[in-house]
């Protein structure tokens, strides 16, 4: 399988090439790594210790920087290297100053890895929660690396536990320890006969109380909430807001403010979403050019990045995306700040979701006169409102400390 393996990710990589004229994602990922490639980079300093963290994205960025974070404090005199694998999270980090080194993942290829693998020479790596490459697991577990998979889980209908699935499963054997985020999780790899499995719960948790001690609300976000009940659509589809829209126009005296910041930015979007709600609707920009521009409005729709975790502090409701489709987005931002929190039926890989389902502090809707009902009656009725919030902060407060647990079987090893 695994000869195989390595034939199919040439023909993977050469179809990336292939389309990379038609596609502006493909397009980045292939020549983000060409140029890499051609650029000589200089050796971490001699002497000096590399720690290797790897995201495969943004979000796996956003839920590993406690540990980098506490990295850095526990180990100053280390060199941080840093990678992602997709480009957009490459972009959107590629500046970023808590770390010595970002670039991308190599191809997961002998020659690249070899490479790689010699010029940096960690002395220890930490996947965050995914991202398993055959050939790069190999080679660190021949190299005698001490590797880590953190805040990770895994289901039963996962590659892994397929019986075509088993040589896959075999490469979990190679890390030093995996941090699993639930019980179940761990049932599962030691039911298969792994023992480097350590319970330690999410490490998304310790980062969204970090981004909760920051109070600030961004510029002239009062001046269209003004006083009201607030809902937040966090990174909506256009599934969302639809809902959205049908909600304001079935039931135009209702109390309260929506605040939409989409998952997709593009203007092509941004645009749609400005026809679909017309009039009742002013942008973040316009309100920051003309704050008067707020006034009268039902519906804000952020047209820039960054700002979401902070809107949250804003909120009473949060209306989160993909849950319709694509896969459900970041809840625990808004728990943390004690929002109700709403989505869509498919929710059941994400451990906080299902937990928050079942305390009735998050609600699953499946069709729009769900999601009208839940609504009406979370805007109307403050106790249901209240304890849901609360149960949501609740949740935070009792799964914190990820980090902490992690990082102290990390320092055991160095």
């Amino acid at each position: 399988m695994y000869s195989l393996y390595k034939i199919g990710i040439r023909l993977y990589y050469f179809l990336i090439r292939l389309i990379s004229p038609f596609s502006s994602r493909a397009a980045e990922w292939h020549r983000g790594r060409k140029i890499q490639a051609k650029v000589a980079m200089d050796k971490p300093p001699p002497g000096k210790p590399v720690t290797w963290f790897h995201a495969s994205s943004l979000g796996e960025f956003e839920q590993g920087l406690p540990l980098i974070e506490k990295w850095r404090e526990k180990k100053p005199d280390h060199f941080i290297l840093l990678t992602f694998y997709s480009p957009s999270g490459y972009r959107m980090r590629k500046n970023f100053e808590g770390v010595d080194r970002v670039m991308f993942l190599p191809r997961d290829t002998v020659a690249e890895v070899k490479s790689f693998l010699d010029h940096f020479n960690p002395g220890t790596a930490v996947f965050i929660k995914y991202d398993i490459w055959p050939v790069l697991i190999r080679e660190t577990a021949r190299r005698r690396i001490s590797l880590y998979l953190v805040s990770a889980i895994f289901r039963e209908e996962q590659l892994f536990f397929r019986w075509y699935g088993r040589w896959y499963l075999s490469l979990l054997k190679s890390f030093t320890g995996i941090f699993v985020q639930d019980e179940n999780s761990s049932r599962l790899l030691k039911g298969k006969g792994l023992h480097n499995v350590i319970l330690s719960g999410d490490t998304r948790i310790d980062r969204v109380l970090t981004l909760a001690a920051d109070s600030s609300v961004p510029e002239g976000i009062d001046r269209f909430t003004d006083g009201q009940k607030v809902l937040v659509a966090g990174s909506s589809w256009p599934k969302e807001e639809h809902f959205l829209r049908r909600f304001l126009a079935e039931n135009p005296d209702t109390k309260v403010k929506i605040i939409i910041a989409p998952h997709d930015i593009s203007q092509s979007h941004l645009d749609a979403i400005g026809k679909m709600f017309g009039d009742a609707l002013v942008c973040y920009s316009r309100i920051l050019e003309k704050p008067e521009s707020a006034q009268g409005k039902k519906v804000l729709l952020i047209d820039r990045i960054g700002l979401l975790s902070r809107l949250y502090r804003v909120g009473d409701i949060a209306f989160i995306g993909g849950a319709f489709g694509a896969g459900l987005h970041n809840i625990l931002e808004p728990a943390v700040f004690e929002l109700a929190i709403v989505f869509g039926p498919y929710y059941h890989k994400f451990v906080e979701a299902v937990e928050l389902v079942k305390s009735e502090a998050g609600f699953s809707v499946s069709s729009y006169d769900e999601f009208e009902r839940i609504i009406t009656i979370l805007i109307r009725d403050q106790n249901t409102l209240s304890n849901a919030g609360k149960g949501c902060r609740r949740y935070v407060e009792n799964h914190k400390g990820a980090t902490s647990l992690i990082i102290s079987h990390l320092l055991e090893k160095v």
